[in-house]
């Protein structure tokens, strides 16, 4: 669902482990990227199937994962 959505030329998956995905953002498209794959994570599973329970997608950003600030 992702892949369909995001332009590879701004952005590219780089790892996924279970349901954490670490992607390579061009730095000005970071919000639409975020905005994109938040939204499809949040929304994957209806409500009903989560019980109610709202999914809440993390999101953050910086040059390496010691100086990832949150989003």
């Amino acid at each position: 669902l992702i892949d369909a959505e995001i332009d590879e030329q701004e952005a590219r998956l780089l790892l996924q482990v279970h349901d954490e995905l670490v992607y390579e953002v061009r730095d000005e498209c970071i919000d639409k990227t975020v905005k994109t794959v938040k939204g499809i994570m949040e929304s994957v599973l209806p409500q009903s199937e989560t019980h109610g329970v709202p999914i809440i997608a993390e999101a953050k950003a910086g040059p390496n994962w010691g100086t990832l600030s949150p989003l």
